[in-house]
């Protein structure tokens, strides 16, 4: 789960700060007679960013096992986000992860509203950050994707995702108010593919060791009420090594590659929370994606730990045009602060650098 807030040298940040952190447990408080184990974190905010002016909000994450789970099992959750600007976006998003009958059956994906101001850029690599345009969009969001446990650690399922966007304003001297790019124009963004997914990991919010390897192929059609045609293949690969007590090393592969006729906004990109840390969400976009990170992850005592983090980016439309000058590089450090003991639940904190380019994230959960 995610509240993102970002810094670049061209937009100040007049005043970012948590007022407060709630910790709430409620193991002696029944919510459902069917859970067990429960436990709620909430975070109140408040923030001021240029393109919102002052934004109020929460985030936070509720976690539990189910009653018919062992007493060692993995915890479910369900994190959740909302916000609401002096500019009148709205932005709600529940992500959740459920693990049932003790981990046999897997389901994951996101609840979401969206009414809020996007940048775009342009696509490909020649897209100077002086064509930034501005849009805003609203949409509701639903993706799920229900897997079943064939043997140790090895799930297989679907993927369902939908996304119905209403463009509410564009920039007046940008691209997009010409609807001369793909997706510039109102419509619904529906998709369903076969997910395969490998998991070892001991600890899911902050592993200390393991493997996570997440792999889809999924199709756009009319006869998924699209009004696109495309289809996506992703593979997204992550590695965790205990070096010493307290220092971990990890590791992130990302790569994507799209067919078809793809809406700029259903296009691989670079930046944000997650994928190259230093760049603007969706600075670079194009059909294929290729990203390698790592990240070295310190505990300095119960409460607190550092990061540094670094890697390299590229996007391409397709393998042949890969080119070494396209290259995007990123570096950075990050503070954690711990808000459950347990499962390792961090509130996280970075700073980092690319290109021409640097941003500061604020959210709940690590980026990989």
């Amino acid at each position: 789960m995610e509240f993102v807030l970002h810094s670049y040298y061209r937009i100040p940040i007049i005043l970012i700060f948590y007022l407060i952190s709630i910790h709430f447990a409620y193991s002696s408080i029944t919510i459902d007679s069917t859970l067990k184990r429960k436990k709620l974190i909430a975070l109140p905010v408040i923030y001021y960013t240029p393109d919102t002016r002052w934004g109020f909000g929460a985030a936070g994450v509720f976690s539990f096992n189910f009653k018919s789970d062992t007493l060692n099992a993995r915890y479910s959750n369900i994190s959740f986000g909302f916000a609401y600007t002096q500019n009148k976006q709205l932005s709600v998003y529940i992500p959740y992860q459920l693990y049932v009958l003790n981990r046999k059956v897997w389901i994951y994906g996101e609840l979401g509203f969206y009414n809020y101001i996007y940048s775009f850029y342009g696509i490909g690599n020649n897209s100077p950050i002086l064509l930034e345009e501005k849009y805003s969009v609203q949409f509701p969001r639903i993706r799920i994707a229900p897997l079943i446990k064939l043997m140790k650690n090895h799930y297989l399922g679907m993927r369902f995702s939908r996304d119905q966007f209403k463009y509410l304003k564009y920039d007046t001297s940008g691209q997009l108010i010409a609807h001369s790019i793909l997706g510039s124009i109102s419509g619904t963004s529906s998709n369903l593919g076969i997910i395969y997914n490998f998991d070892s990991r001991d600890i899911p919010l902050y592993p200390s060791k393991g493997i996570l390897f997440e792999s889809y192929v999924y199709t756009e059609n009319t006869w998924l009420a699209s009004d696109y045609h495309f289809s996506k293949v992703s593979i997204d690969f992550s590695q965790y090594m205990n070096l010493k007590k307290n220092l971990i090393f990890a590791t992130n592969i990302i790569h994507q590659i799209s067919f078809g006729d793809v809406p700029f906004h259903q296009l691989p990109t670079i930046g944000g929370p997650k994928k190259l840390r230093g760049y603007i969400d969706g600075r670079y976009r194009d059909k294929m994606l290729l990203i390698l990170q790592f990240e070295l992850r310190q505990k300095l005592n119960k409460y607190l730990g550092m990061v540094a983090f670094w890697g390299i980016g590229e996007i391409s439309p397709n393998y042949d045009e890969l080119k070494l000058k396209y290259i995007y590089p990123n570096f950075g450090v990050g503070l954690r602060i711990v808000l459950d003991q347990k499962q390792k639940y961090n509130l996280r904190l970075d700073y980092g650098f690319g290109k021409n380019s640097n941003g500061f994230y604020l959210t709940l959960g690590e980026a990989f």
